[in-house]
């Protein structure tokens, strides 16, 4: 189904399944990409992380801190690669450097309205126990809330 979308516009989806694979799939009209976890970790911020489909990314001067974030990301599980849990991850999207602009961002009041930029939500999912974190707004807002998966 999915190589098969013809969609308008670009989209990203991370897909896990409790068996241990986990993969990003860059997805563009007519085109899309597969990304892998390098060395058992996989981030992705709001551009193409596929250097194929980098060179056709329009938004990156948009959102030009979206590059680092990802980067960061990945960089703070790796330090934190041999105790992984939820509480270290949650503390690497709760990332403030460069705030605003970071990982956990949160709206640049200097910015009128209109341009002003934040988190949505925040989401953790654990394969292993098939648990499903959130939070409304941006990591370090608010309490997680649990949901079981099926």
């Amino acid at each position: 189904m999915l190589t098969k979308y013809p969609g308008p516009n670009s989209m990203n989806m991370l897909i896990g399944h409790q068996g241990g694979e986990v993969i990003d799939i860059e997805n563009l009209p007519n085109d899309l990409l597969i990304l892998y976890p390098q060395d058992g970790i996989i981030t992705h911020a709001n551009h193409f992380e596929s250097p194929m489909l980098r060179v056709r990314d329009t938004g990156k001067g948009t959102l030009a801190d979206t590059i680092f974030r990802s980067r960061r990301l990945r960089r703070l599980l790796e330090a934190r690669r041999t105790r992984l849990n939820v509480e270290t991850i949650r503390d690497a999207l709760s990332d403030h450097f460069s705030y605003p602009d970071s990982i956990c961002r949160h709206p640049d009041e200097r910015c009128a309205k209109v341009d002003q930029w934040q988190t949505l939500a925040s989401i953790i999912m654990d394969l292993s126990e098939l648990t499903l974190r959130y939070t409304e707004g941006p990591a370090c807002t608010g309490p997680y809330h649990v949901a079981r998966l099926p």
